[in-house]
């Protein structure tokens, strides 16, 4: 299955990939891989829009959402 995200769709997951990234850099929160510095940009943004792409095959709705652990 191919699945083309529009390029709204590429913005929007790349704002809620750069404030997971953001977010995670404000806690001192290292990445799955134990990255804290700027190697995890493209993880996140990347990660976000692979998300909305899955959702979008599935017809589900995917907030844009933060989702933040104290």
């Amino acid at each position: 299955m191919k699945v083309t995200l529009t390029w709204h769709e590429v913005a929007l997951a790349s704002q809620v990939g750069m404030r997971r990234h953001a977010e995670a850099l404000s806690k001192g929160l290292p990445d799955a891989y134990g990255r804290t510095s700027d190697d995890g940009w493209a993880v996140h943004i990347e990660g976000a829009c692979g998300e909305l792409a899955v959702a979008k095959a599935m017809n589900v709705f995917l907030p844009p959402t933060v989702i933040s652990s104290s």
